[in-house]
C-alpha cells in the first residue's frame, strides 16, 4: 500500500522536475530536455500508481466498514440477515472478523451420526457448541 507521505514525496519530485524542465527548455538544450521530460513522466506514473493503489485501499475499507454495519452477532458467531451479492446468511466466524476483519464461513461438521450441527472455521480452527447455536 502506498503511503500518504511517499505520494507527497512523489509530487514534490515531479513539480521539482518540471521545474527543471521548463529552466532546461529556457535554455535550449534539447538532450537535457529529453532527458528531464522522461524522468518526469516517470514520477508521473509512479504518482498515478500510487493514487490508484490509495483509491483501492479506500474502497475495500469503505466496504468492510459497510460489512460491519450489516453484521449481526448471534449464538455467537456473526450472520448477514440482507447479505450483499456474493455473499450469504451465515454464520461466519466471530474469531476470524474480530481479530482479523475477515469474513469467514463456518463449515458445518455434522455427520448424520450426530442430532446436533458442530461447525467449525477452517481458518482459525474455532469451533462452536451445539449449545451456543441456537
Amino acid at each position: 500500500m502506498a503511503e500518504p507521505m511517499a505520494v507527497i514525496a512523489t509530487v514534490s519530485n515531479a513539480v521539482a522536475l518540471v521545474k527543471k524542465a521548463k529552466a532546461v527548455a529556457d535554455s535550449m538544450t534539447n538532450v537535457e530536455l529529453k532527458m528531464t521530460i522522461a524522468e518526469l513522466m516517470g514520477e508521473l506514473a509512479t504518482v498515478k500508481m500510487q493514487v490508484a493503489e490509495l483509491q483501492e485501499e479506500n474502497s475495500q475499507l469503505r466496504k468492510r466498514q459497510e460489512l460491519q454495519h450489516k453484521l449481526v452477532y448471534k449464538y455467537s458467531k456473526y450472520f448477514l440477515p440482507d447479505p450483499p451479492e456474493g455473499l450469504h446468511v451465515g454464520p461466519y466466524c466471530a474469531r476470524c472478523w474480530d481479530f482479523d476483519k475477515k469474513l469467514i464461513s463456518l463449515i458445518d461438521y455434522s455427520s448424520k451420526d450426530y442430532l446436533t450441527p458442530n461447525f467449525g472455521c477452517r481458518v482459525c480452527g474455532s469451533t462452536y457448541d451445539p449449545e451456543v447455536l441456537e
